[in-house]
Formats: structure tokens, sequence, C-alpha cells
């Protein structure tokens, strides 16, 4: 840039040679020719000038758009924290009877060492209903041993031979129309509560008007590698979202393994009736569809935080992503903006970071491009941090940019890839 500016002032500062009345042509020629240089020389010095400042344009308006999602959304879990110690959530008095579902297959070994954690909750009145979707393993033996020790547990089973596009909400299904209560509590067969007090704590929401709540639940394999955590990583980083837009009045999503609706609310909206072609979206779809500011609460007290303690194979994480983009294409046009927004601006704001540092000559705009990039991860370092804590998660850092930057190349991939391979649903048995 300084060697263009250079160029163009000393050309602009030049003296023509005269003819001294002797080759006017050729002087003449010698002019245009210099006219035209000059001319080219500040063309192109306006149209690097009009490229830097559309770079910075895009630069900022992704900065301000980050933090504003960052400050608007992502600190909802601190907000509702804020509010309960405040006095300004409202809870019922009453605790209602709650029917807790569980759907397990080949999840024998899992229902041994978590189930006792469901069944021994403190509260009053509560069944647990476990849906044994096919398993070839001891499951039914493990179910069969535990009825006899818990009054309160109940299962069915799905034969293996069932045809069905998603077992996953066929077992839900099942399960719901069995509970015998109003209040429907979801986890899964590889989670276990962290307390005694979860039911307690998710049931305690359900106030008047109020149809969905949503908890958090963390993934926490005992084995513990770099995979795990970069897994449970993301996975506090997607809670932090959902839960904030959420709690912002604007739900669109929720986790399967901890969260709970109204029974009523299932069959007035006719269940899985409208996504019953997709596999996935068992949760979110539900939440998408019948969710609003009026009717959704969160639940983020650390009594109430579920753990998945499950080991994913690359299959199961690959898998998980490929469902995420399949549901998305269901989600309402306004949740998906929702969803794009974040992503959107993280892409624009590093690529525009990164043409910035490479066309920019002059120091101060260098050390402003510089400074915005240190405050937007100071921002995101503080809120993600300290919601972590209040989550009972280990402190982020390099994670955080990681995220930031692959979660939305992750994301566009898989959606390629799917929209390659075309919609192909097929029946499992």
């Amino acid at each position: 840039m300084l060697a263009v500016l250079s160029t163009f002032a000393a050309r602009r500062g030049g003296v023509l040679p005269k003819d001294g009345g002797r080759g006017g042509d050729a002087g003449l020629t010698r002019r245009k020719g210099k006219r035209q240089d000059k001319d080219m020389t500040q063309y192109t010095f306006q149209t690097e000038e009009t490229v830097l400042l559309a770079i910075y344009a895009l630069l900022a308006i992704s900065f301000a758009a980050d933090i504003y999602i960052y400050l608007r959304y992502y600190t909802g879990v601190l907000h509702r924290a804020r509010a309960v110690r405040k006095g300004k959530c409202s809870f019922t008095e009453e605790k209602p009877p709650v029917s807790v579902i569980v759907c397990a297959r080949d999840e024998g070994e899992n229902l041994e060492k978590f189930l006792p954690l469901v069944l021994e909750q403190d509260y009053p009145e509560y069944e647990v209903i476990v849906v044994n979707d096919g398993s070839w393993d001891n499951s039914e033996e493990v179910l069969d041993r535990y009825k006899r020790l818990y009054h309160n547990l109940y299962h069915t089973n799905i034969p293996n031979t069932t045809r069905v596009i998603s077992r996953k909400k066929f077992a839900l299904t099942v399960g719901i129309k069995a509970a015998k209560h109003e209040i429907l509590l979801f986890t899964d067969a590889g989670c276990r509560p962290l307390s005694r007090k979860w039911i307690e704590g998710m049931a305690r929401n359900f106030s008047e008007g109020t149809e969905f709540v949503l908890g958090y639940g963390r993934y926490a394999p005992l084995r513990n590698s770099l995979m795990d955590r970069i897994t449970s990583r993301c996975v506090l980083l997607r809670s932090m979202r959902f839960l904030g837009y959420a709690y912002s009045g604007k739900p669109y999503t929720g986790t399967g393994i901890n969260m709970a609706y109204r029974k009523s609310t299932f069959f007035s909206h006719k269940g899985f009736a409208g996504h019953l072609h997709v596999e996935a979206g068992a949760d979110s779809l539900m939440v998408n569809e019948a969710g609003n500011a009026g009717n959704t609460k969160i639940e983020t007290s650390p009594e109430t935080v579920t753990a998945y303690t499950q080991e994913l194979t690359w299959k199961d994480r690959v898998a998980s992503a490929e469902g995420r983009t399949e549901t998305l294409r269901l989600f309402s046009g306004r949740n998906k903006r929702r969803m794009a927004a974040e992503p959107t601006a993280s892409i624009v704001f590093y690529i525009s970071f990164i043409l910035a540092m490479v066309m920019t000559s002059e120091p101060w705009y260098i050390y402003a491009v510089v400074a915005m990039f240190i405050v937007r991860y100071a921002v995101q370092s503080v809120i993600v941090n300290v919601t972590a804590k209040r989550l009972g998660e280990k402190p982020l850092f390099l994670s955080i940019l990681l995220y930031d930057i692959l979660a939305p190349i992750a994301a566009a991939t898989f959606s390629l890839s799917r929209r390659m391979r075309g919609r192909r649903h097929k029946f499992h048995r």
C-alpha cells in the first residue's frame, strides 16, 4: 500500500519534459502516455482503498454482531441464576407427579449403574418408564431385577423386528402413551443425574402456562480422551446458546437427556407426526414447533444437571452432527436464521480479519484490527468461563477459538455432504 502511494505521489509531482518546439507528436504521445499512467495509478489506488474500506466495514459489522450475540444470549444462564437469587423466577409451590421416560437399546450395563440414581430421587410421587427398544443384551434381566426392588419402575419392550424410520421417536411415543402423569421428564439410559434433587428442580418450573422446561446435559465420559474433551466443550457451548435463546424468549431446541414437557402438549401437537420421516430430532423438533416465549423455561441449577457418560465413537459423533444438520432443515425460517447468525458472523469476522491484516500497512490500522480480535476473544472467554463454572464445567480457553472457527466449517461440510448424497431414508431393524 505504501509503495503504491509513493509511486502515485511521485508521478503527480513529476515534470513533463519539453520538446522545445521539436517532435510535437512524440511529446504529445509521451504526455498522453504519462496521463494514462497517472489515471491508471489513481484508479488502482482508489480500488484498493475501496476494497479495504469494505473489509473494514465487514470486520466491524461482524465484530458488533458477535459481541451482541454473546452479551445478549450466551449470558442467559447467568441472568437466570441472578433472577433466581433475587426471587424474580416463578416456581410452583406444588410438587406435581412426574413420569420419567428412559429409552434404552442394548444398555444393560448403563441401566445397571445409572437407573438406581433415577429411581432413588428425593421426590414424593413419580414413576420411571423404561422402554427397552429391541435390546440383544441383558437389559431385560436388569429391568426385571430392578422391578422387584423398586415399586415405581415400569418397563415395556419393542420387538426388534419392528420396522420404523426412527426407533427413538417410536420408543418415546410408546413411553409417553404409557405415562400416568401430565409432566414428562426425559433422559437417556447412558445418563446419570448429578443429585437426588434432579426431578424436584425440573418439576418446580411447571407453573401455570409452562409447557417446556429445558435443562443442561453435559458430556462427561469416564475415559476423558482428547476427542472426548473437545466434544464436551462443544456440548457446553451449544447448550449455552440454546439455553440463552430460550431464556430470552426464543427457544428453538433442547437436549433429550434433560428436558421436560407436558403430556397434553405432546398430543395437542400430534406428537412426532410432522417429522416421522426424519430419523433424528425427537427433542429439538418438539421445542422448535411448540416452544415460545410464554411457555418455555430453562433450569440450570447444579443439582438439576445430568451427565452423559457413554463413550462415543467417531461414527457416533458423525451421526450426531449429521442428525443436527438433518433436523435443521425442518426448523422454522426464523429459527434457522437464529442458528445461522453466530456462525455466519464468525466466518465473516475471521475472513475479514485475515484480509485486513494482509492488506493493511498502516500501523494504527493494524493495532485497531488486533484490538478488535482481542476484545472479541476476551468477551467470549469471560462469558463462557463464568457460565462454565456456574454449570460445574472446567474453564475453556483455546477451545473457544477452535469451536468458533471449526464449528461453522464442520456444519457446512456435513450439510454439503448430505445434499450430495441426497435424502436417504431407510428402515432400521
